[in-house]
Protein backbone atom coordinates (compact mmCIF):
# COMPACT_ATOMS: atom_id res chain seq x y z
CA UNK A 1 0.00 0.00 0.00
CA UNK A 2 1.36 3.38 -1.15
CA UNK A 3 2.63 5.83 1.92
CA UNK A 4 0.01 8.77 2.41
CA UNK A 5 1.05 12.19 1.78
CA UNK A 6 2.12 14.53 4.10
CA UNK A 7 -0.75 17.03 5.28
CA UNK A 8 -0.43 20.55 4.50
CA UNK A 9 -3.24 22.96 5.86
CA UNK A 10 -2.93 26.77 4.26
CA UNK A 11 -4.15 28.99 6.07
CA UNK A 12 -5.15 32.55 4.53
CA UNK A 13 -7.71 35.21 6.42
CA UNK A 14 -8.44 36.71 3.09
CA UNK A 15 -11.37 36.29 0.16
CA UNK A 16 -10.09 33.60 -1.22
CA UNK A 17 -11.20 34.00 -5.44
CA UNK A 18 -9.19 37.19 -5.18
CA UNK A 19 -6.11 36.14 -3.65
CA UNK A 20 -3.61 35.24 -6.35
CA UNK A 21 -0.33 34.34 -3.89
CA UNK A 22 -2.49 31.85 -2.31
CA UNK A 23 -3.89 30.31 -5.20
CA UNK A 24 -0.24 29.93 -6.53
CA UNK A 25 0.18 28.19 -3.00
CA UNK A 26 -2.17 25.84 -3.91
CA UNK A 27 -1.72 25.06 -7.24
CA UNK A 28 1.98 24.84 -6.19
CA UNK A 29 1.56 22.11 -3.59
CA UNK A 30 -1.05 20.34 -4.56
CA UNK A 31 0.39 17.77 -6.76
CA UNK A 32 2.59 16.51 -3.46
CA UNK A 33 0.51 16.49 -0.67
CA UNK A 34 -2.53 16.30 0.66
CA UNK A 35 -3.72 19.33 0.73
CA UNK A 36 -6.18 21.65 3.56
CA UNK A 37 -7.35 25.05 2.39
CA UNK A 38 -8.59 27.42 4.90
CA UNK A 39 -9.83 31.15 4.32
CA UNK A 40 -13.22 33.09 3.67
CA UNK A 41 -15.73 32.27 0.44
CA UNK A 42 -16.12 29.62 -2.08
CA UNK A 43 -14.07 28.29 -4.64
CA UNK A 44 -14.65 26.36 -7.91
CA UNK A 45 -13.71 22.95 -8.30
CA UNK A 46 -10.99 23.26 -10.95
CA UNK A 47 -9.34 26.82 -9.09
CA UNK A 48 -8.64 23.72 -5.78
CA UNK A 49 -6.92 21.21 -8.06
CA UNK A 50 -8.39 18.92 -5.52
CA UNK A 51 -7.78 20.55 -1.97
CA UNK A 52 -10.17 20.52 0.47
CA UNK A 53 -11.76 23.70 1.35
CA UNK A 54 -12.49 24.28 4.67
CA UNK A 55 -14.62 27.85 4.53
CA UNK A 56 -14.21 30.52 7.08
CA UNK A 57 -17.00 32.47 9.29
CA UNK A 58 -17.01 36.27 6.94
CA UNK A 59 -15.30 38.52 9.81
CA UNK A 60 -17.83 40.98 11.07
CA UNK A 61 -18.89 44.01 9.55
CA UNK A 62 -15.74 45.83 9.74
CA UNK A 63 -17.53 49.44 12.00
CA UNK A 64 -18.88 46.39 15.02
CA UNK A 65 -15.62 44.82 14.67
CA UNK A 66 -13.86 47.78 15.35
CA UNK A 67 -16.25 49.15 17.81
CA UNK A 68 -15.46 45.55 20.09
CA UNK A 69 -11.72 45.75 19.28
CA UNK A 70 -11.35 49.06 20.79
CA UNK A 71 -11.68 48.16 24.85
CA UNK A 72 -9.17 45.13 24.20
CA UNK A 73 -6.69 46.64 22.24
CA UNK A 74 -6.82 49.30 25.20
CA UNK A 75 -5.89 46.89 27.43
CA UNK A 76 -3.59 44.88 25.36
CA UNK A 77 -0.80 48.44 25.68
CA UNK A 78 -0.99 47.82 29.45
CA UNK A 79 -1.27 43.62 29.58
CA UNK A 80 -0.94 42.11 26.71
CA UNK A 81 -1.36 38.54 27.09
CA UNK A 82 -4.76 39.43 28.12
CA UNK A 83 -6.06 42.86 25.81
CA UNK A 84 -4.57 40.90 23.04
CA UNK A 85 -5.10 37.27 23.23
CA UNK A 86 -8.71 38.49 24.21
CA UNK A 87 -9.26 40.45 21.05
CA UNK A 88 -7.32 37.49 18.85
CA UNK A 89 -9.65 34.35 20.28
CA UNK A 90 -12.71 36.34 20.79
CA UNK A 91 -13.38 37.03 16.95
CA UNK A 92 -15.15 33.73 15.42
CA UNK A 93 -13.68 33.26 12.43
CA UNK A 94 -10.06 33.22 14.00
CA UNK A 95 -11.42 30.64 16.68
CA UNK A 96 -13.26 28.71 13.88
CA UNK A 97 -9.80 28.07 12.37
CA UNK A 98 -7.73 27.16 15.00
CA UNK A 99 -10.47 24.48 15.62
CA UNK A 100 -10.64 23.59 12.12
CA UNK A 101 -6.96 23.31 12.18
CA UNK A 102 -6.75 21.08 15.15
CA UNK A 103 -9.28 18.37 13.34
CA UNK A 104 -7.13 18.98 10.00
CA UNK A 105 -3.95 16.95 11.97
CA UNK A 106 -1.72 18.47 9.44
CA UNK A 107 2.02 17.88 9.15
CA UNK A 108 2.35 21.36 7.88
CA UNK A 109 0.83 24.55 8.11
CA UNK A 110 1.12 27.30 6.11
CA UNK A 111 0.10 30.38 7.75
CA UNK A 112 -0.42 33.85 5.34
CA UNK A 113 0.66 37.14 6.91
CA UNK A 114 0.18 37.96 10.66
CA UNK A 115 -3.13 37.44 11.28
CA UNK A 116 -3.17 33.86 10.38
CA UNK A 117 0.37 33.10 12.89
CA UNK A 118 -1.44 33.08 16.05
CA UNK A 119 -3.62 30.24 15.03
CA UNK A 120 -1.18 28.68 12.60
CA UNK A 121 0.81 28.56 15.88
CA UNK A 122 -1.82 27.59 18.22
CA UNK A 123 -2.56 24.61 16.53
CA UNK A 124 1.35 23.32 15.51
CA UNK A 125 1.80 23.15 18.92
CA UNK A 126 -1.16 20.88 19.73
CA UNK A 127 -1.08 18.80 16.74
CA UNK A 128 2.81 18.49 16.21
CA UNK A 129 2.71 20.36 12.83
CA UNK A 130 5.85 22.31 11.46
CA UNK A 131 4.52 26.12 10.91
CA UNK A 132 5.69 28.17 7.77
CA UNK A 133 4.43 31.62 7.79
CA UNK A 134 3.99 33.72 4.62
CA UNK A 135 4.60 37.54 6.00
CA UNK A 136 3.60 39.22 2.79
CA UNK A 137 4.18 42.70 3.44
CA UNK A 138 5.74 44.63 6.20
CA UNK A 139 2.63 44.13 8.60
CA UNK A 140 3.94 46.48 11.54
CA UNK A 141 3.87 49.32 9.38
CA UNK A 142 1.41 48.67 6.85
CA UNK A 143 -0.84 51.44 7.68
CA UNK A 144 1.64 53.61 9.40
CA UNK A 145 0.26 56.66 8.00
CA UNK A 146 -2.50 56.10 10.55
CA UNK A 147 -2.21 57.61 13.94
CA UNK A 148 -4.91 55.71 15.41
CA UNK A 149 -3.85 51.89 14.06
CA UNK A 150 -0.43 52.73 14.70
CA UNK A 151 -1.56 53.31 18.44
CA UNK A 152 -3.82 50.43 18.78
CA UNK A 153 -3.14 47.72 16.18
CA UNK A 154 0.49 48.03 15.53
CA UNK A 155 1.57 47.30 19.21
CA UNK A 156 -0.56 44.19 19.03
CA UNK A 157 0.86 43.20 16.03
CA UNK A 158 4.83 43.55 17.26
CA UNK A 159 3.72 41.32 20.27
CA UNK A 160 1.96 38.68 18.13
CA UNK A 161 5.09 38.28 15.30
CA UNK A 162 7.22 38.19 18.83
CA UNK A 163 5.47 35.81 20.94
CA UNK A 164 4.35 33.33 18.45
CA UNK A 165 7.24 33.62 15.48
CA UNK A 166 9.75 31.30 17.65
CA UNK A 167 7.74 28.73 16.94
CA UNK A 168 7.99 28.83 13.34
CA UNK A 169 10.42 26.80 10.93
CA UNK A 170 10.60 29.01 7.75
CA UNK A 171 9.51 32.46 6.83
CA UNK A 172 8.68 34.36 3.52
CA UNK A 173 7.82 37.69 2.26
CA UNK A 174 7.70 38.93 -1.04
CA UNK A 175 10.85 41.49 -1.90
CA UNK A 176 14.09 42.15 -0.23
CA UNK A 177 13.55 45.35 1.44
CA UNK A 178 10.71 43.51 3.28
CA UNK A 179 12.85 40.95 4.23
CA UNK A 180 16.18 42.66 5.28
CA UNK A 181 13.61 44.53 7.65
CA UNK A 182 12.23 41.61 9.07
CA UNK A 183 15.30 40.39 9.64
CA UNK A 184 16.55 43.17 11.26
CA UNK A 185 14.24 43.91 14.08
CA UNK A 186 12.13 40.37 14.45
CA UNK A 187 15.23 38.01 13.60
CA UNK A 188 13.00 36.40 10.88
CA UNK A 189 15.13 35.14 7.98
CA UNK A 190 12.83 35.88 5.38
CA UNK A 191 13.16 33.68 2.01
CA UNK A 192 11.67 35.95 -0.82
CA UNK A 193 9.04 34.85 -3.40
CA UNK A 194 7.97 37.13 -5.31
CA UNK A 195 4.45 37.66 -6.66
CA UNK A 196 4.81 36.50 -10.27
CA UNK A 197 1.88 34.93 -12.26
CA UNK A 198 1.95 31.71 -13.81
CA UNK A 199 1.77 32.15 -17.36
CA UNK A 200 -1.06 29.44 -19.91
CA UNK A 201 -0.26 30.58 -23.50
CA UNK A 202 2.21 33.77 -23.00
CA UNK A 203 0.81 36.26 -24.68
CA UNK A 204 2.19 37.32 -27.87
CA UNK A 205 4.23 40.66 -28.97
CA UNK A 206 1.84 43.44 -30.09
CA UNK A 207 3.31 46.36 -31.96
CA UNK A 208 2.00 49.73 -30.73
CA UNK A 209 -0.05 51.98 -32.50
CA UNK A 210 1.38 55.72 -33.40
CA UNK A 211 -1.99 57.29 -32.88
CA UNK A 212 -3.44 55.61 -29.75
CA UNK A 213 -1.58 53.98 -27.00
CA UNK A 214 -3.66 52.28 -24.40
CA UNK A 215 -2.75 52.56 -20.68
CA UNK A 216 -4.02 50.21 -18.08
CA UNK A 217 -4.40 50.24 -14.29
CA UNK A 218 -5.82 46.84 -12.11
CA UNK A 219 -6.46 46.55 -8.77
CA UNK A 220 -8.39 47.79 -5.58
CA UNK A 221 -10.40 50.95 -5.49
CA UNK A 222 -8.35 52.52 -2.43
CA UNK A 223 -8.08 56.01 -1.43
CA UNK A 224 -4.50 55.34 -0.04
CA UNK A 225 -3.45 54.77 -3.78
CA UNK A 226 -4.18 58.12 -4.94
CA UNK A 227 -5.66 56.69 -8.37
CA UNK A 228 -6.75 60.08 -9.22
CA UNK A 229 -3.04 60.78 -9.67
CA UNK A 230 -2.63 58.83 -12.79
CA UNK A 231 -5.87 60.75 -14.19
CA UNK A 232 -4.35 64.00 -13.65
CA UNK A 233 -0.86 62.98 -15.42
CA UNK A 234 -3.23 61.43 -18.54
CA UNK A 235 -4.81 64.79 -18.60
CA UNK A 236 -1.11 66.13 -18.88
CA UNK A 237 0.19 63.71 -21.35
CA UNK A 238 -1.16 63.96 -25.01
CA UNK A 239 -4.05 63.03 -27.18
CA UNK A 240 -2.51 59.71 -28.35
CA UNK A 241 -2.89 58.02 -25.10
CA UNK A 242 -5.92 56.33 -22.93
CA UNK A 243 -6.27 55.03 -19.83
CA UNK A 244 -8.39 52.22 -18.44
CA UNK A 245 -9.03 51.22 -15.47
CA UNK A 246 -10.18 47.48 -14.27
CA UNK A 247 -10.97 47.69 -9.97
CA UNK A 248 -12.06 45.88 -7.36
CA UNK A 249 -15.23 48.28 -7.20
CA UNK A 250 -15.07 47.59 -3.04
CA UNK A 251 -15.12 51.41 -2.66
CA UNK A 252 -18.43 52.84 -5.10
CA UNK A 253 -17.79 56.43 -3.75
CA UNK A 254 -14.11 56.41 -4.44
CA UNK A 255 -15.04 54.76 -8.09
CA UNK A 256 -17.69 57.38 -8.47
CA UNK A 257 -15.28 60.52 -7.15
CA UNK A 258 -12.73 59.00 -10.14
CA UNK A 259 -15.44 58.39 -12.88
CA UNK A 260 -16.25 62.34 -12.33
CA UNK A 261 -12.70 63.30 -11.86
CA UNK A 262 -11.91 61.53 -15.19
CA UNK A 263 -14.95 63.15 -16.94
CA UNK A 264 -13.52 66.87 -15.55
CA UNK A 265 -10.41 66.54 -16.47
CA UNK A 266 -10.00 63.75 -19.33
CA UNK A 267 -13.54 63.48 -20.86
CA UNK A 268 -13.57 60.46 -23.25
CA UNK A 269 -10.01 59.42 -22.39
CA UNK A 270 -10.73 57.44 -19.10
CA UNK A 271 -12.16 53.99 -19.23
CA UNK A 272 -13.38 52.04 -15.79
CA UNK A 273 -14.47 47.87 -16.95
CA UNK A 274 -15.09 45.12 -14.77
CA UNK A 275 -12.52 43.18 -12.56
CA UNK A 276 -11.80 39.81 -13.80
CA UNK A 277 -10.39 36.86 -11.78
CA UNK A 278 -6.95 36.73 -10.81
CA UNK A 279 -6.54 33.37 -13.11
CA UNK A 280 -7.56 35.77 -16.34
CA UNK A 281 -5.88 39.12 -15.51
CA UNK A 282 -2.29 38.45 -17.62
CA UNK A 283 -4.68 37.67 -20.76
CA UNK A 284 -7.11 40.57 -19.90
CA UNK A 285 -4.36 43.17 -19.96
CA UNK A 286 -2.71 42.06 -22.59
CA UNK A 287 -4.54 43.89 -25.52
CA UNK A 288 -3.17 46.92 -23.82
CA UNK A 289 -0.11 48.68 -24.37
CA UNK A 290 1.78 50.10 -20.80
CA UNK A 291 0.79 49.02 -17.20
CA UNK A 292 0.80 51.96 -15.17
CA UNK A 293 1.13 52.39 -11.30
CA UNK A 294 2.29 55.50 -9.47
CA UNK A 295 1.86 54.57 -5.70
CA UNK A 296 2.49 57.71 -3.47
CA UNK A 297 4.80 56.07 -0.57
CA UNK A 298 2.01 57.21 1.74
CA UNK A 299 3.18 54.33 3.85
CA UNK A 300 5.82 52.18 4.85
CA UNK A 301 4.31 49.31 2.38
CA UNK A 302 3.37 51.80 -0.07
CA UNK A 303 7.21 52.25 -0.05
CA UNK A 304 8.67 49.11 -0.43
CA UNK A 305 5.74 47.98 -2.59
CA UNK A 306 6.62 44.84 -5.14
CA UNK A 307 3.19 44.11 -5.90
CA UNK A 308 1.52 41.50 -7.87
CA UNK A 309 0.21 44.17 -10.58
CA UNK A 310 3.92 45.01 -11.50
CA UNK A 311 4.62 41.36 -12.40
CA UNK A 312 1.12 41.37 -14.12
CA UNK A 313 1.95 43.94 -16.62
CA UNK A 314 5.27 42.00 -17.69
CA UNK A 315 3.76 39.09 -18.00
CA UNK A 316 1.35 40.78 -20.03
CA UNK A 317 4.51 41.36 -22.31
CA UNK A 318 2.90 45.62 -21.67
CA UNK A 319 5.70 48.45 -21.49
CA UNK A 320 5.44 50.00 -17.59
CA UNK A 321 5.13 53.27 -16.13
CA UNK A 322 6.05 53.42 -12.54
CA UNK A 323 7.06 56.49 -9.75
CA UNK A 324 10.20 55.93 -8.03
CA UNK A 325 8.81 53.38 -5.74
CA UNK A 326 12.02 51.35 -4.71
CA UNK A 327 11.64 47.90 -5.59
CA UNK A 328 9.66 48.59 -8.58
CA UNK A 329 12.09 50.98 -9.87
CA UNK A 330 14.93 48.49 -9.33
CA UNK A 331 13.63 45.75 -11.21
CA UNK A 332 11.96 48.20 -13.77
CA UNK A 333 15.73 49.50 -14.94
CA UNK A 334 17.86 45.96 -14.76
CA UNK A 335 15.48 44.41 -17.09
CA UNK A 336 14.67 48.05 -19.42
CA UNK A 337 10.61 46.82 -19.50
CA UNK A 338 9.81 50.58 -19.03
CA UNK A 339 10.32 54.66 -17.56
CA UNK A 340 10.44 55.38 -14.02
CA UNK A 341 9.47 58.81 -13.44
CA UNK A 342 11.59 61.14 -11.20
CA UNK A 343 8.69 61.87 -8.63
CA UNK A 344 5.54 60.95 -7.86
CA UNK A 345 3.89 64.50 -9.49
CA UNK A 346 1.53 64.13 -11.95
CA UNK A 347 3.04 66.64 -13.77
CA UNK A 348 6.45 64.41 -14.26
CA UNK A 349 4.75 61.83 -14.78
CA UNK A 350 2.56 63.36 -17.72
CA UNK A 351 5.76 64.71 -18.95
CA UNK A 352 7.35 60.77 -18.66
CA UNK A 353 4.56 59.96 -21.18
CA UNK A 354 4.69 62.59 -23.62
CA UNK A 355 8.74 61.97 -24.12
CA UNK A 356 7.42 58.37 -25.10
CA UNK A 357 7.04 57.31 -28.75
CA UNK A 358 5.97 54.20 -30.16
CA UNK A 359 9.05 52.82 -30.98
CA UNK A 360 9.98 53.03 -27.36
CA UNK A 361 6.94 51.73 -26.20
CA UNK A 362 7.45 48.31 -28.37
CA UNK A 363 11.02 48.37 -27.29
CA UNK A 364 10.18 48.06 -23.80
CA UNK A 365 7.25 45.35 -24.24
CA UNK A 366 10.13 42.85 -26.23
CA UNK A 367 12.34 43.71 -23.07
CA UNK A 368 8.81 42.84 -20.73
CA UNK A 369 8.53 39.40 -22.92
CA UNK A 370 12.37 38.86 -22.84
CA UNK A 371 12.29 39.39 -18.36
CA UNK A 372 9.77 36.38 -18.35
CA UNK A 373 12.36 34.06 -18.72
CA UNK A 374 14.08 35.45 -15.61
CA UNK A 375 10.56 36.77 -13.72
CA UNK A 376 9.18 33.52 -14.00
CA UNK A 377 6.12 31.83 -11.59
CA UNK A 378 8.16 28.59 -11.75
CA UNK A 379 11.33 29.80 -10.39
CA UNK A 380 9.42 31.69 -7.34
CA UNK A 381 7.52 29.16 -6.29
CA UNK A 382 10.22 26.32 -6.42
CA UNK A 383 11.62 28.28 -3.70
CA UNK A 384 7.62 27.71 -1.89
CA UNK A 385 8.16 23.79 -2.49
CA UNK A 386 11.69 24.00 -1.11
CA UNK A 387 10.46 26.11 1.68
CA UNK A 388 8.51 23.43 2.70
CA UNK A 389 10.19 20.51 1.79
CA UNK A 390 12.88 21.82 4.22
CA UNK A 391 10.44 22.81 7.17
CA UNK A 392 9.13 19.04 6.82
CA UNK A 393 12.68 17.47 6.94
Amino acid sequence: MPASRPKIAILSFSGLARDARVLRQVRCLAADYELHLLGYGALPADVLHGASLHVLPDPEAFVLRNLKAIPKLVLGRIAPRIGYEHWYWDRADFAAALTQLEAIKPDLILANDWDGLPAGARAAERTGARLVLDLHEYSPRQFDNRKAWMALIAPMIVDALRRYGPRVSRFMTVNATIAERYEREFGFRCAVVMNIPELGAAPEFRATAADRIRLIHHGAATRERKLEGMIEALALSDARYDLTFMLVDGNKPYVDELRTIAQRLAPGRVHFVPATTPKKIVETIAQYDVGIYVLPPVNSNSAAALPNKFFDFISAGLALCIGPTLEMARLTGRYQCGVVAGSFEPAEVGRVLRALSSTDIDAMKRASIAARATLSSEVELAKVRALVAEALD
